[in-house]
């Protein structure tokens, strides 16, 4: 049972609904879907015939490029260092009756190329920073591979987001940073 084509308004507009009478009248799309050109294997293509997707690859790439922006000039909180051979870090906690805050050092391996040598009982100084405020503390180099030295404060101030632990190795100055876990 064939349909004939059906014409609206003036007759302008013809609507074919039998799929041979359409292919009958444009030829160059029978030709197209069955052409093996027709297989689209360049990227330009691909994007003109997916444009859902080709949208969907523009958002991922624009949210990366956020990311990799924020990051860039943001920066993210570096809560530890490795030099000489002695990783330093910062770990911090909340809790009710204030802040937790640990600095460790750990000689994860022998400290091979040190110009001078380290004694036992050597110590760094440590500055906490929280909301314009500091408290200054001593901690002991680890000699030993494999040894830790830490020390753990207990920081009565509830406030604060981050905190920032600044001290200096080898007359260098350096700065860790880390957010409050609560």
């Amino acid at each position: 049972m064939r349909k004939s084509p059906e014409t609206f308004g003036d007759g302008n507009y013809t609507y074919h609904y039998n799929r041979d009478e359409r292919l009958k009248k444009n030829p160059r799309v029978k030709n197209a879907f069955y052409s093996e050109d027709s297989n689209c294997h360049t990227l330009p293509c691909f994007f003109k015939r997916n444009r859902g997707l080709m949208f969907l690859l523009i958002d991922v790439l624009v949210l990366l490029l956020l990311f990799w922006g924020y990051t860039l000039f943001f920066g993210t909180s570096k809560n530890s260092l490795e030099k000489d051979g002695i990783t330093f870090s910062l770990y911090a906690y909340g809790t009710p009756k204030g802040i937790l805050v640990s600095f460790t050092a750990r000689a994860e391996k022998k400290p091979i190329h040190l110009k001078e040598k380290m004694d036992e009982g050597e110590s760094i100084h440590v500055t906490f920073h929280l909301n314009g405020k500091q408290w200054e503390h001593r901690v002991a180099i680890p000699v030993q591979e494999g040894s830790e030295q830490a020390i753990r404060v207990s920081i009565p101030e509830a406030g604060g987001k981050e905190i920032l632990a600044s001290f200096s190795w080898k007359g260098k100055s350096y700065t860790l940073s880390t957010s409050i876990r609560l």
